[in-house]
């Protein structure tokens, strides 16, 4: 089966690179830092609001149990930073494949590659007109400095774990028990 003129001149390269844009766009959707301030379960402040993202983060809880605030920016940033380190790991894959399966890899890598985009990016369009916002920034909350904002932990999903014992003194100090 010959090609449509179009689709003809993808070479081997962008297979891979489809399969990248897949695999990121995945390792994104359900792998990702929470991050917390040292109040996050302040009784005197009142918890800080979940915040999420890897490697930079940009989904904040809007205050609704499924509303979040979200930069589309940022969100594109991680994409594309998740792309970098993925795209190693992709290419050396592709190869050994490559090597058993010469005919099946291109087809392989462009049919999974698609996939996954279509799928990831369909749940994303769903959560964009269901709870996500987005914002130019959210940094909204007068309280909360961006410089004390720390990973907490590495977590599948978005459910907000915000505990005294989650918060290390290596990121936070004695600012962590403080109730000033």
């Amino acid at each position: 089966m010959k090609l449509p003129h179009s689709l003809g001149k993808l070479t081997f390269q962008h297979a891979v690179g489809v399969f990248t844009c897949g695999l990121a766009l995945t390792v994104e959707l359900l792998c990702t830092i929470e991050w917390s301030f040292p109040n996050c379960s302040d009784p005197w402040n009142g918890p800080s609001p979940a915040i999420f993202g890897a490697p930079i983060p940009y989904e904040r809880w809007g205050g609704s149990s499924l509303e979040y605030v979200f930069m589309p920016h940022v969100y594109l940033l991680n994409v594309a930073l998740l792309m970098v380190v993925v795209f190693p790991f992709a290419r050396g894959f592709s190869k050994v494949l490559a090597r058993r399966w010469p005919q099946l890899t291109y087809r392989g890598l462009i049919a999974s590659g698609l996939l996954l985009c279509i799928g990831v990016l369909g749940v994303q369009v769903l959560a964009l007109g269901t709870f996500w916002h987005p914002v130019t920034s959210i940094a909204d909350l007068p309280g909360d400095s961006w410089r004390e904002l720390r990973p907490i932990r590495v977590t599948m999903g978005r459910h907000y774990h915000c505990a005294p014992s989650a918060i290390s003194t290596f990121w936070f100090g004695s600012k962590a028990d403080a109730h000033e």
